[in-house]
């Protein structure tokens, strides 16, 4: 028998309308900070793009060749406050504090100068670890405004040969606009406005259908094709596809900032000056997640839901639904980038019949999810808790277990929700064992994709059930791993005489979930650690011969 037990609270929402201007309202000083490059910027991502889970927090500033090595010098005068190294994220990162109370940062860089080299280099050696956080003395790496502090590179998360360049608060962390702070980029393009997505609602929220519609550029401004969208719901929602293209590029970026206007009155605003570091995944409730889980396809939500915390709204009359209305209304788009540039999309909305509910089928359902309360779900062979918070609307959820009938499933198959709804915050969830004790040990709970891959989710033990936390909807089981990691050399030989370095490739049967510790790894040369630089793209863990190993034999 299912049971749902919910924790009863209370959810207060306070909307601060701002004026319903979409430049930035705070000034920030335009002569402190120069480009941390040499050569002529161009832009392979901006402040604010839609990204995955995330809103890009910097500008990606393009290498002058297209390969790792440009100069990297320090945007303002300060010191090096924090040094990171680590295979995924930002990879060899540097963050500069400025007497300005900003931070500057400095991603995916190949090496830092001699002396930032050196100091990393020693306290890898100290901790016998690759990765490092570092927080060195402030008196210990002054810089000056265009002093040499590394070069690009291609490290951490990284698809190619760039700077990633952000500007915090040093106060809040969170990350600044860096083209507010008079830095210019050649851009007299306007925004490309591309699609326009339309959500029909009944009148309880429950979603009635979309489509989507192309945009056609009619001289100076876009429109859709015959003016007029009929309105099929109680209430109308509709997302944009937008993007800013700068001078002399090919890159679609993001857009900064977005009006929409029904009946020449403001509903919905946003602009990318700031953005909190801790609200970024909120981005999940900006963007229609299905889109971008589907078809890698980037809409930018012009309503808000009811669980959407972000703070990069800019006022309007109310949460950008469009409520049916006997009259025709005429719907407007602006948007601007950093430059002034703006495009503009306008159209009319008028009633058409409203589909009175949905069929028996579309509204069956397992569970009723609250978004602004916690949810408890307890099953024979499964639990589930969705802390408050984890969802951005209410959820008609379905839930289901089949069988462990395939072969290395220990465990009844969860199928849990709509891979395509988004989870905020992690959910847990326990799954009863059904496999031999002496299996136990190496068992885990993985998630199991369309394609059949699976995803080491981790896993503790209560009792009888397997426990892990996860962030997706989609299918869980038990599984086992069984299978040992493999070490392959690349670049090893007996005779290493003629090789700066050796190198090996390491990979295992399973990916591992983000919050789940993946390959670990320690070399040591005559019983003593000597540190292997790790890069996660390509599974490739090497050591660069330094001088420090004497000639002759040695045991690896």
């Amino acid at each position: 028998m299912n049971r749902l037990i919910q924790w009863s609270g209370i959810f207060v929402f306070l909307l601060l309308f701002t004026n319903p201007r979409i430049v930035s309202a705070k000034v920030y000083p335009t002569d402190f900070f120069r480009w941390p490059v040499e050569h002529k910027v161009r832009l392979s991502g901006t402040f604010g793009e839609l990204r995955p889970n995330h809103f890009h927090g910097g500008l990606d500033i393009k290498s002058k060749s297209g390969s790792a090595g440009d100069k990297l010098l320090a945007a303002g005068e300060g010191y090096v406050y924090r040094i990171s190294v680590h295979e995924s994220g930002y990879g060899h990162a540097l963050y500069i504090m400025h007497p300005n109370g900003y931070v500057t940062v400095y991603g995916h860089m190949k090496k830092f100068n001699k002396a930032l080299s050196e100091y990393v280099k020693s306290k890898q050696y100290e901790a016998e670890s690759f990765r490092q956080n570092l927080f060195p003395p402030k008196d210990l790496f002054p810089v000056s405004r265009g002093d040499l502090i590394g070069y690009m590179g291609n490290t951490g998360s990284s698809g190619g040969a760039h700077l990633h360049f952000e500007i915090r608060e040093a106060k809040t962390e969170a990350q600044l606009n860096p083209l507010l702070f008079g830095l210019n980029v050649g851009d007299h393009l306007p925004p490309s406005l591309r699609q326009l997505k339309v959500y029909n609602f009944a009148s309880d929220n429950s979603m009635l259908g979309s489509s989507v519609f192309q945009l056609k550029k009619v001289g100076n401004s876009y429109a859709i094709e015959g003016d007029t969208l009929l309105l099929k719901g109680d209430m109308l929602g509709l997302a944009l596809k937008a993007y800013d293209k700068q001078d002399n590029s090919r890159h679609l970026n993001g857009i900064y900032a977005l009006e929409m206007k029904v009946g020449g009155e403001l509903v919905h605003s946003f602009s990318m000056d700031k953005i909190d570091i801790a609200s970024t995944r909120y981005i999940n409730a900006h963007l229609d997640y299905k889109e971008q889980i589907e078809k890698k396809s980037y809409f930018n939500r012009c309503f808000r839901l009811p669980g959407n915390k972000l703070d990069i709204y800019k006022g309007g009359k109310g949460n950008g639904v469009i409520a049916n209305s006997k009259r025709a209304l005429k719907v407007e788009f602006l948007v601007k980038d950093i430059n002034g540039n703006i495009s503009k999309l306008s159209f009319w909305v008028k009633r058409a019949p409203v589909q009175k509910s949905l069929s028996k089928k579309a509204l069956a359902y397992d569970y009723y999810l609250y978004h602004n309360q916690a949810n408890l779900i307890v099953e024979d062979d499964c639990q589930i808790y969705f802390p408050e918070g984890t969802l951005y609307q209410d959820e008609m959820m379905h839930l289901s277990l089949s069988g462990n009938k395939e072969k290395g499933i220990y465990s009844k198959t969860l199928h849990l929700g709509k891979y395509t709804e988004p989870l905020h915050k992690y959910i847990n969830i326990a799954l009863r064992w059904e496999g031999p004790e002496t299996k136990r040990e190496k068992a885990f709970i993985g998630a199991c994709d369309a394609r059949g891959r699976i995803t080491h989710c981790g896993g503790e033990w209560k009792d009888s059930f397997l426990m892990a936390s996860v962030r997706d909807f989609g299918q869980y089981a038990i599984y086992i791993d069984e299978q040992a990691p493999t070490i392959k050399p690349i670049v090893m030989r007996s005779d290493m005489r003629k090789y700066s370095k050796i190198k090996f490739s390491i990979k295992d049967n399973l990916r591992t979930a983000r919050n789940v510790e993946g390959l670990t790894y320690r070399c040591e040369i005559d019983g003593n650690w000597v540190l292997m630089e790790y890069d996660k793209k390509y599974n490739l863990i090497y050591h660069r011969f330094d001088g420090s190993l004497k000639k002759g034999k040695h045991n690896l």
